[in-house]
């Protein structure tokens, strides 16, 4: 045991970039799948929302599922991300805790954000659950499709492509763990994406 102990205390940078690179790798496909059943659960079990009208405009409902389920993605990452520090510092004595900790923190919150608000486009287009396998193989496609530890500029055209839409959370050589067009582009494709929600839900039919 002291032998493995010094061993990771020795090489702790390696395992600390290992760590985080597993971790986050796998809380990202945690957080798509979370936000996939709240959506189900917002939009596709509770079909209440014709009630509503009589108290509260189209806006005004829309808003409020969006911003709450939202706000559930929110807790989600936190809970995560909290996951990551106490695993890590607590089990491992390679585990180091920086700055750029809260970076990743927000950059999952936006990509979590965003797919939750592609989840609601797609269901609120289809009406149809087994639809949001869609944006599943979409996120696997473009976690595939990313080449780690390398200059963002040199990405594939694939990758670069993909991230349009499907954005992703890579490792680059330059600047580490960030969202591939960064935190600016995510929030505006999630801008875009919640006045589409908006003006498709006040023109459809319950």
């Amino acid at each position: 045991f002291n032998l493995d102990y010094e061993l990771l205390s020795f090489n702790a940078s390696y395992y600390n970039e290992a760590y985080y690179f597993e971790s986050i790798n796998y809380f990202k496909i945690v957080i798509v799948l979370y936000n996939m059943f709240l959506v189900i659960n917002g939009f596709a079990l509770n079909k209440y929302d014709a009630f509503l009208l009589i108290r509260r405009t189209r806006k005004q409902i829309i808003s409020t599922k969006v911003i709450t389920l939202l706000f559930g993605n929110m807790v989600i990452v936190m809970v995560v991300y909290l996951l990551l520090l106490i695993i890590g510092l607590f089990l491992t004595p390679y585990m180091q805790v920086n700055i750029t900790d809260l970076s990743v923190l927000t950059d999952l919150v936006i990509f979590g954000s965003v797919y939750l608000l592609m989840f609601t486009i797609i269901y609120l287009y289809t009406k149809v659950i087994y639809s949001m396998l869609i944006i599943i193989v979409g996120f696997f496609i473009t976690d595939l499709s990313m080449d780690y530890n390398i200059l963002r500029e040199n990405a594939s055209v694939t990758a670069k492509s993909i991230n349009l839409i499907f954005i992703n959370i890579g490792y680059f050589s330059n600047i580490e763990y960030t969202l591939f067009y960064g935190k600016v582009y995510g929030i505006i494709l999630g801008l875009i994406m919640f006045v589409v929600i908006l003006t498709k839900y006040c023109r459809s039919d319950f």
